[in-house]
């Protein structure tokens, strides 16, 4: 049961996503009449969001290949298990920071930080 967990429930969707996500990169960059800094922020994002996904659901789903071959849970399946439910703060949290308005917030935000942490410090 856990091999066929493994890959019907993850390999097989990966390798569709990645094949999905790689074409759309292809397509993207063979566009002509797309600004270069939106087909780069787009395919940033697509990078990120594939990032995260394989970062976050490969350690569970290959926990039951090897709880299929070892024949018991791998210790650390529950850590596996807590990074691949991380992936549903994480994907909001990629796609917030991908607008231009959060970012030039974010930016002066910090701007604002360390220009009060530089007058703190000649005081």
């Amino acid at each position: 049961m856990r091999l066929e967990i493994g890959v019907t429930q993850f390999f097989i969707p990966s390798i569709i996503t990645l094949f999905c996500y790689i074409n759309f990169i292809r397509i993207l960059m063979s566009l002509p009449n797309i600004q270069k800094k939106k087909k780069q922020r787009a395919i940033g994002l697509a990078i990120a969001t594939l990032a995260n996904f394989c970062i976050c659901f490969a350690p569970y789903n290959i926990s039951h290949i090897v709880g299929f071959v070892q024949n018991e849970n791998p210790k650390w399946r529950v850590d596996a298990l807590l990074l691949s439910t991380f992936n549903a703060t994480l994907d909001p949290v990629v796609f917030y920071f991908t607008s231009k308005t959060v970012q030039k917030t974010f930016v002066d935000f910090l701007a604002a930080i360390f220009l009060k942490l530089g007058k703190n410090m000649l005081m």
